[in-house]
């Protein structure tokens, strides 16, 4: 095969399709995530109140009853540094990222990341102000928002088609399993269809950019389960996929669970086995986001592995060379 014809991603001697690569291909040069607040809070820690904008609620969420104790593995605050400290406006709190991502690495473009909790559960009106906020800004060159497949209704879906026609627009949901067993199991609130309903009406915004994220190791889960995920999402229109393992954060009845030991994180080793079959599974143009995630010592109970990340990344190269595989050698 001619090499040009290759994907990047191969070109570079890589094993998967990286953000970095991806990022560079795009934008033309290393462009880093700004995590934002919008101070959103989660459907999920109660119940669905009306809103003024009613189509928030897919008709999957409509008809499916809303937790009250939210997701057995999320603390917000250990999940996202911006709940540990009074957040300021959209504004200022990209200018101060920025400050920070320029001393640690030197960065020039950026991409804000509305990231804690759900981005586009609340009054709309208020929600794209702060969006349109975060594009004006001189060196953002894109924009995402996170969200849950249970809270992108056709006027989220509309707004984010026209920040799509200004700037790239990126729209991540929050799938974790395609398994209903297990989003029954962690008391997700929403099934297996509402999320591949939220990508598909999803990728039919024009330029709208879909990632998705799923979690490795969920309780109850085999590896089997998990492939099954990854070939059920492999034949979706996704753009990007996030992978990382399980872990156990404080202040969450997943801590409950694993004190009582009902729960054990999976090994280092059993999770890069999960995270290569899985990456093996994708397609060669799905962006691999990221492949393992944590929470800072004070608020991670266990596993201590998770911490390692350039160690992670470095055993699934290892893993991969072991293998001779790499991203879509089981598609």
């Amino acid at each position: 095969m001619n090499e040009d014809a290759l994907p990047v991603w191969k070109q570079q001697g890589l094993k998967y399709y990286r953000l970095n690569c991806f990022y560079k291909q795009l934008f033309g040069r290393s462009t880093w995530k700004v995590s934002v607040d919008a101070g959103c809070q989660c459907p999920n820690w109660k119940p669905l109140a009306p809103t003024p904008h009613s189509s928030l609620l897919t008709p999957h969420s409509q008809t499916l009853p809303t937790a009250y104790s939210g997701c057995i593995f999320c603390d917000s605050v250990a999940f996202s540094p911006s709940r540990r400290i009074e957040a300021g406006d959209i504004f200022a709190q990209i200018e101060t990222g920025i400050e920070q991502l320029q001393k640690r690495y030197k960065a020039q473009q950026f991409i804000a990341y509305f990231q804690p909790s759900t981005n586009t559960y609340g009054d709309l009106t208020r929600l794209k102000a702060m969006w349109e906020t975060a594009i004006s800004h001189p060196k953002v060159v894109g924009l995402i928002i996170g969200t849950r497949p249970d809270c992108v209704g056709e006027d989220v879906l509309n707004a984010l088609g026209e920040l799509a026609q200004k700037k790239w627009t990126s729209l991540e949901l929050g799938v974790q399993s395609l398994h209903d067993s297990t989003l029954e199991i962690i008391n997700r609130g929403h099934d297996s269809a509402c999320a591949l309903d939220a990508i598909d009406r999803a990728k039919r915004v024009d330029k709208l950019h879909v990632g998705t994220h799923i979690i490795l190791g969920l309780p109850g889960e085999t590896p089997e389960m998990m492939n099954q995920t990854a070939d059920r999402l492999a034949q979706t229109p996704i753009d990007a996929v996030k992978i990382h393992n399980i872990y156990v954060a404080r202040n969450t009845v997943l801590e409950q669970w694993y004190k009582s030991g009902q729960f054990t994180p999976p090994s280092r080793k059993d999770y890069i086995s999960w995270a290569a079959d899985f990456i093996e599974r994708m397609p060669e143009n799905v962006v691999i986001d990221r492949i393992s995630a944590s929470v800072p010592d004070p608020y991670l109970v266990a596993p201590d592995w998770c911490s390692d990340s350039s160690g992670i990344l470095l055993d699934l190269e290892a893993e991969f060379e072991r293998r001779g595989t790499q991203q879509g050698s089981r598609q």
